[in-house]
């Protein structure tokens, strides 16, 4: 064990300290240390330590998600070297909210970190934070902090102090930002250049009230980036519209500044922004020359700062005594600066491929090759630069030479300097693999009458890379045009595409349903070439005889509610109310069999041909026994009210026998409909009567129906089932004439059931429930929405509205939305439909946002859809509802909140008054979490703020 401290401590010499420290752990990937992962270390540490637990971290990309506790003070980080010693994750702060996206989180006090590449990786130009420090006396030295926005978010409770010595940070809006009183001590603050347009911003403090100090930017380096991004030094986070509790501090002192730094050089958050409570000063900046900056443009409220100014801005004074140096005997002992590449970045372009980069601690002489493979083997030499001074950040180069189609290329950087490291980057990969893109993976579904193709819809097809033919096949029943309709292509004879230089250009590719059979069909047109991955797009749709789709147009339940009468409430609009009525048929007398009435939810409506009820069907009762006759029947009647059509597509019943089942060959239970437009004038031949033209089933039916029992009165069904304790459970749709039958206003549609029974025995029992007539409503009247309006009270919305000429309107649709664009049902009245205005009440009594809108989606009988116009309804803040949990708590809280639609922050004060913690909350969030460990025993005040207003809830730490 002792040879192992010696040589380790050998080897931390060797890195150029000048004293020899022994690591407590050590971690590597491939286990040649204690831990593999950096997590498992820092967990491993002892709890509440008074001195540096020291953790030496050998090269590699560690991709993992650390977090400090609160409880592992004095951890301290080395890495092998900075430029491959990474730690890194890649959540984004739009999913998880701005600190807990964070890669590496410090919680626990006097952390500190050497020669480690901090990084989050998540996206290009998005919001994630790379370092988190919500303690304590941090101290980072010659370390790389990488992001984008959002990079470094110091906070912390009290008045946390960081200090950064000679380090690297870079990133693009707001990537330096927080509440902590911040020394960045000879650091480079690389502003990278946005992938979109517009101005950016360095800083983002929000000091709180009574903080004398903020950032202080002492002889920093800040490099111009490699496009057309102007940034400015800050920007005032927490003094705005809604919300100015922020005493906003940043100072640069000494610092180079480049042509990329606006002339104006500071901004305000918005409008509402209270300048007078910022201090964005600086203290001799200079041109990258050295020469002293032009400050003629600074905005009136800033400040340049004079010798007397400056007192004050210094370690002793700004952290309170703590001095980083004596703590870390080591922190400003010479180390020559590191190679190490920042941002290595490529970009196919139609002819070339662009590549840049930049250095992180720029150095005359630096030699810089760029190497490219077709292999990622064997690499070429294709450009190299050397650097002629040390304020030579940026490099550029483009390749005129694109991988053959179907080929890629691999690039990487190599940085050398005799008499330092060497520092290769990771490889990019330009690559032209074959590649076939849609504009879309579905399209919406079709609904096709038989006999003639739908409408097309289409999509957009390109292709890049190509080696050979795209070849573009629809599923069976679908058909696909590239020339707008004028040749389809099928299953069977594909559309062909032949590239052009690899390239197929944006083709509109239309696509109709066209099949020869009813039914439902599905499928994908599929996109293949050679080596590329086969693209699909799924296509749906419905071949049928009538493309609208049916509505209930009349509902008879036949229960005790309703007896014969049918359903006011399912009736639509269009249609008279009706009574069924018998012919020759007798309800049954309830006491033959006593479970079985007249009337029941359970069996509907129970009777028997004949006169007695009792359940016989056979002559003596008067009934016709086991044959249809055309005297026996139940008769129902569909008419439009006057104005109206209608079409009737299908009749819908359940039926079942009670008692006994029966077949051919004894009972012969025996069911028909028969459908007449003159009321069934004349029942003896020629009848003026037709046959529905088939039925299909389900249920409990075992013998099938087939083309010879189509459900009318010559084909009719033969039921060998039973319903005993079960009720009418065998469903039955019959189809009337192809196309339905239409019914103009002062025509109707009678139908009769008929019913037979071989049976000779009492308590046989027809029952029949739930008829239905669907079809469509082929005219409709538009309803006419008089007002809408609503107001909030009481912890909720009401809204009103009063419409006329509801004649067709089925049902209102209440619709809300928290942004005025994406809006969800959240209730539904139907229609009262009588003459005259009707007003109508509906009450929201949810926890709203701020602001939320409201719409009403009206759908009248046919199916169609319109919309109100939209009501937005201004909720104050007062009335919001935010729940603390656990309360009391002990080491954290649970924070719910109305969702955030632009910004909105919560802040933790003393029950005198006095601000503890401050926290921004993100667009779209409804929940955040703080941490209460270093906040004493006591009684505090949670505050949700937004616009301008504020709730506040007690909150108890024990």
């Amino acid at each position: 064990m002792k040879n192992l401290k010696l040589l380790i401590a050998l080897l931390f010499v060797f890195q150029g300290y000048a004293k020899a420290n022994i690591y407590d752990a050590v971690v590597a990937q491939d286990g040649s240390g204690n831990y593999t992962t950096v997590q498992a270390a820092i967990n491993a540490a002892p709890n509440n330590s008074g001195v540096p637990y020291i953790i030496f971290i050998k090269n590699g990309k560690y991709r993992e998600k650390i977090t400090v506790a609160s409880n592992k003070t004095f951890i301290q980080l080395i890495g092998e070297s900075v430029a491959n010693t990474i730690l890194y994750y890649d959540d984004p702060a739009t999913v998880l909210g701005t600190q807990n996206s964070a890669s590496f989180s410090i919680n626990g006090n006097d952390f500190s970190a050497f020669d480690i590449t901090f990084s989050n990786t998540y996206g290009d130009g998005s919001q994630a934070v790379a370092v988190l420090i919500n303690a304590d006396r941090a101290v980072f030295k010659n370390c790389r902090l990488l992001a984008n926005q959002d990079t470094l978010y110091t906070k912390g409770s009290g008045t946390p102090r960081c200090y950064f010595y000679k380090c690297y940070i870079d990133g693009n809006v707001d990537f330096i930002f927080g509440s902590s009183v911040a020394i960045f001590d000879s650091c480079i603050v690389y502003a990278k250049t946005r992938t979109s347009n517009g101005s950016s911003y360095i800083t983002a403090p929000n000091t709180p009230s009574g903080q004398t100090y903020g950032y202080l930017f002492r002889d920093c380096f800040i490099p111009a980036n490699t496009g057309g991004t102007i940034y400015f030094l800050g920007r005032p986070w927490n003094n705005a519209t809604g919300g100015t509790s922020a005493y906003n501090k940043s100072v640069f002192f000494n610092s180079y500044l480049p042509n990329t730094v606006s002339p104006l050089g500071w901004s305000t958050w918005d409008a509402g922004t209270i300048t007078s409570q910022i201090t964005f000063a600086e203290y001799k900046s200079k041109n990258i020359d050295g020469t002293l900056a032009d400050v003629s443009q600074r905005v009136s409220w800033s400040k340049q700062f004079t010798d007397a100014d400056t007192v004050g801005y210094n370690l002793p004074n700004m952290f309170s005594g703590w001095l980083p140096g004596t703590v870390y005997s080591n922190l400003y002992d010479y180390k020559p600066k590191d190679i190490a590449v920042s941002n290595f970045r490529g970009v196919k372009g139609a002819a070339s491929s662009q590549f840049d980069w930049n250095i992180s601690w720029p150095m005359t002489g630096i030699t810089y090759r760029l190497l490219r493979s077709s292999d990622n083997v064997s690499f070429t030499e294709i450009y190299n630069t050397t650097a002629a001074n040390d304020t030579a950040v940026n490099f550029k180069y483009i390749d005129g030479s694109l991988p053959a189609p179907g080929q890629k290329y691999y690039y990487y950087v190599e940085a050398s300097l005799a008499g330092f490291a060497t520092h290769n980057t990771d490889t990019v990969l330009i690559s032209s693999k074959q590649t076939i893109i849609t504009s879309s993976t579905s399209v919406s579904a079709f609904a096709q009458e038989l006999g003639t193709p739908t409408d097309a819809k289409t999509y957009t097809l390109s292709g890049v890379n190509l080696t050979g033919d795209v070849t573009v096949t629809p599923p069976i029943n679908f058909e696909i045009s590239n020339n707008g309709g004028t040749t389809w292509y099928t299953n069977s004879t594909p559309l062909v595409l032949t590239p052009v230089s690899g390239v197929i250009p944006n083709t509109t590719i239309s696509v109709r349903l066209n099949a020869a059979g009813l039914g439902d069909y599905s499928g994908n047109i599929l996109h293949t070439s050679d080596n590329a991955v086969d693209v699909n797009v799924a296509v749906s749709g419905t071949t049928s005889l009538i493309v609208e789709k049916p509505v209930t147009l009349i509902h008879w339940p036949l229960t005790l509610a309703y007896s014969n009468t049918d359903s006011a409430a399912a009736r639509s609009a269009s249609v008279e109310a009706a009574t069924s009525r018998f012919k020759n048929v007798a309800l049954s007398n309830g006491t033959t069999v006593a479970a079985v009435q007249p009337y029941s939810n359970l069996y509907g409506q129970a009777f028997n041909n004949g006169t007695a009820g009792t359940g016989l069907w056979n002559s003596s009762n008067q009934g016709n026994g086991g044959t249809l006759n055309r005297s026996y029947y139940e008769e129902f009647v569909v008419k439009p009210i006057a104005g109206q059509s209608v079409r009737v597509d299908s009749i819908i019943s359940n039926f079942n026998f009670y008692g006994a089942a029966g077949t051919t060959s004894n009972f012969g239970f025996r069911y028909g409909c028969v459908w007449s437009k003159t009321g069934f004038t004349n029942t003896s031949s020629p009848v003026d009567s037709v046959d529905v033209i088939s039925c299909d089933s389900s249920g409990v039916v075992t013998t099938p129906v087939t083309s010879a029992h189509k459900g009318g009165f010559t084909d009719y069904l033969l039921i060998n089932s039973k319903s005993d304790g079960t009720g009418p459970i065998s469903r039955f749709v019959f189809t009337l004439a192809n196309g339905g039958v239409t019914l103009n206003s002062g025509d109707s549609l009678t139908f009769r059931f008929y019913f037979s029974c071989g049976s000779g025995s009492t308590g046989r029992y027809g029952t029949l429930k739930n008829v239905l007539a669907k079809g469509v409503v082929l005219s409709t009247t538009p309803v006419k929405l008089i007002s809408f309006s609503g107001g909030y009270n009481n912890n909720k919305t009401t809204l009103w509205w009063k419409a006329s000429g509801e004649v067709s309107v089925k049902d209102y649709v209440i619709e809300s939305s928290s942004d005025g664009a994406n809006f969800m049902a959240i209730g539904k009245l139907a229609s009262t439909n009588t003459i005259g205005a009707n007003q109508y009440q509906f009450v929201d009594s949810r926890l709203l946002n701020e602001n939320t809108f409201y719409r009403l989606r009206i759908t009248d009988i046919s199916g169609k859809i319109t919309y109100s116009n939209i009501l937005k309804i201004g909720v104050p803040i007062k009335s919001f509802n935010i729940s603390i949990y656990p309360n009391p708590a002990d080491r954290e809280v649970v924070i719910t909140y109305p969702k955030v639609l632009n910004e909105a922050r919560v802040s933790i004060k003393s029950d005198n008054g006095k601000q503890i913690t401050f926290q921004k909350l993100q667009a779209g969030t409804t929940t955040t979490i703080i941490d209460l460990s270093r906040l004493p025993k006591g009684v505090y005040f949670v505050t949700y703020s937004s616009n301008g207003e504020a709730i506040s809830k007690k909150l108890i730490k024990r």
